[in-house]
């Protein structure tokens, strides 16, 4: 599975007297933004700046060798890493 969205570890920000979080990556010298969420809600600018992080770790556990997923399970992360990369 090749990887195909922006490298980096994501984080995101809100600027005072916006409606809106900007989700960003940094070289350590300036910031790249990724994508803008127009919405209040925090909630959601924090699961979408998580998303590499969160497929990072579910692509881990599917090619995990030592513990046995049950079929269910499996399936469901497959679709999701599925859902993430197409």
């Amino acid at each position: 599975m090749k990887t195909k969205h922006t490298q980096g570890e994501w984080y995101y920000r809100n600027h005072e007297g916006t409606q809106y979080y900007d989700i960003l990556i940094s070289d350590g010298l300036r910031a790249k933004g990724v994508a803008r969420v127009y919405d209040k809600n925090e909630a959601n600018a924090k699961l979408i700046a998580a998303a590499p992080t969160l497929l990072k770790a579910l692509k881990e556990v599917i090619n995990c060798n030592s513990i046995e997923l049950p079929e269910d399970i499996h399936i469901e992360v497959a679709k999701a890493i599925n859902k993430a990369i197409e």
